[in-house]
Order: C-alpha cells, then sequence, then structure tokens
C-alpha cells in the first residue's frame, strides 16, 4: 500500500515538473522573441501588419456562406507611427504554414514583397477557396506568416477562421456620445445576386446624409411632413451579394448614443431599433 501511494505521488510530481516545463518554455520563447523585436526597434527596424503579428492573431469571420471565394487583405508596413519609420527597403517572402486542406484551397497574389522605403507599405491578397459546397457550421482555417532577413530577420504570422453560416443581411448601429453622426452598416452574406434594402426611419431622431451614395443610387424614397417641411423618412437601395455598406444619418441630438438602441428580430428578419420605446430605424433586406 505505501508503495501504491508513492507511486502516485512520484505520477503526481512528474505530471506537474512537465506542466511548469511547458509554461516556461512557452513563456520563454514569449519573452525571447519580444526583447528582439525591443532590439530591432532600437535599429528603426519596423516590420508590420494590420493582420500579422510576433505571437500569431487570429482573426474569425461569421456567417461565410462557403459558397464562394473569400479574399483577404494583408497590408505590411515599416511604420512606428506616422512620425517615425523605417528609412530602408524590407524585402520580404510570404507563405501558407496550414490550413484545412480538406475544406478549402488558396491563392497567393504573390510570394515575395518589398515594403518599399519611400511609401513604407505594401500588400499581399490571399483568397480562400471552397472545395465543394461547405454544411453550415463547418469552421475552416488557414494560417500564413510574412519573414524578413534582410537586414534582419523577423517573423510575423495570422490565422483566419471562418465559419459557414446561414445567407443573411444583418444590420448593425455605430455611434457614440457627441459625434455629429450615426452609422448604419449593412453587411449581405448572400452568396450571389443583389438585394434590395429598405430603411424606415424617424426624422425626428436622425437624418439622411444627402451626399450618402446609397440616397445618391436609390431605387426608392418616401417622406413625411413635420412643421411644414419634408423630410425622407424611408430609403430604398440594392446592395450586392458578399458585401457591406454603411448609410450615414445625422442626429438631431448629438449627446445621444444609437448603439445603445434596443433591437428587435422579427419573423421576418427585419431588424427594428428602438429608443424608449419610440421606432428609431427598421431596416429589411430581401434577395431580388
Amino acid at each position: 500500500m505505501k508503495n501504491k501511494y508513492k507511486r502516485r505521488r512520484i505520477i503526481l510530481i512528474v505530471v506537474i515538473a512537465m506542466i511548469l516545463f511547458s509554461f516556461s518554455a512557452s513563456f520563454g520563447r514569449y519573452v525571447v522573441i519580444n526583447i528582439h523585436d525591443m532590439y530591432l526597434r532600437t535599429k528603426k527596424f519596423y516590420f508590420q501588419s494590420d493582420k500579422l503579428s510576433l505571437t500569431g492573431k487570429t482573426f474569425k469571420i461569421d456567417n461565410w456562406p462557403g459558397l464562394v471565394a473569400y479574399p483577404i487583405n494583408v497590408e505590411i508596413n515599416s511604420r512606428k507611427n506616422y512620425l517615425e519609420a523605417t528609412d530602408y527597403d524590407i524585402p520580404y517572402t510570404i507563405r501558407v504554414t496550414n490550413y484545412s486542406s480538406q475544406y478549402i484551397s488558396y491563392s497567393l497574389d504573390k510570394n515575395s514583397g518589398t515594403v518599399d522605403a519611400g511609401d513604407n507599405s505594401d500588400s499581399f491578397n490571399l483568397t480562400i477557396h471552397p472545395i465543394g459546397t461547405l454544411a453550415v457550421g463547418t469552421l475552416v482555417y488557414i494560417e500564413v506568416e510574412a519573414k524578413t532577413t534582410d537586414p534582419y530577420a523577423k517573423t510575423i504570422k495570422g490565422r483566419f477562421e471562418l465559419e459557414v453560416g446561414k445567407e443573411e443581411i444583418t444590420f448593425e448601429i455605430k455611434d457614440e456620445p457627441g459625434a455629429p453622426f450615426m452609422l448604419l452598416d449593412i453587411t449581405n452574406t448572400i452568396s450571389s445576386g443583389t438585394s434590395a434594402i429598405n430603411l424606415n426611419f424617424n426624422p425626428n431622431y436622425i437624418l439622411l446624409d444627402l451626399t450618402d451614395s446609397n440616397y445618391l443610387h436609390r431605387t426608392s424614397m418616401n417622406t413625411t411632413n413635420m412643421g411644414g417641411y419634408n423630410y425622407i423618412n424611408n430609403l430604398g437601395f440594392n446592395l450586392n451579394s458578399e458585401s457591406s455598406s454603411s448609410v450615414r444619418f445625422y442626429k438631431q441630438d448629438v449627446t445621444q448614443d444609437y448603439s445603445g438602441a434596443s433591437l428587435t428580430i422579427n419573423n421576418n428578419d427585419d431588424y427594428i431599433f428602438r429608443v424608449g420605446g419610440t421606432n428609431l430605424i427598421t431596416c429589411s433586406g430581401t434577395r431580388n
């Protein structure tokens, strides 16, 4: 019995030691990577990206139809900020390191590039192609890295995850207190054709920006009379598949933050945003 407990204690000690070793190794690599990057910054060497990082950013895209190709643009830059940047060219290479090969293939528009000292910016396009028809709920991923060795060595990487969801049109209000306008963001994940968007809104609260491109390319419009003046309260326009758009509204009261408006989605998938029990804007989208 005594030997039995002794063996258990030894096993427990070994397991704890392995966990601590794994944590120490990971933490050690993290420290080494960041110390090296700090050293490169002292040399005014900046090799960065909007979607890639030293430890690897992860981007999640929901409601991908899984029927058409999905393009991802990745920016590479050599700027610390708008005032300081690297004053020499940085050549780099690009490669995909891992991906869901059973579900997708991919293409890169180039395998190498140069971050020019003139504008301190470059970019490449990674496109994900579905293999066959993917079922709703399927999660695919792809990992990519950009690497430079001249004049210093640095690797930045990222992971993109796409989940296949139902084709739909969604609406979201973007606003903050003190902002003169609010934005209505519209995302169309329907895979083909165009969709008809219809917005009914309350001009007591928000006024349509008449320079907005969706207004300029409208398919329909209605007005309401308030205090002897006609105000637009309805707008219709078309939105392409697999695309997004924003509609700008000026706020009657700039102290309001309409991003906190209550939202109800009815059986017709209409989005109804309310403020104090009053309809602010009702949004609907249907495939043409």
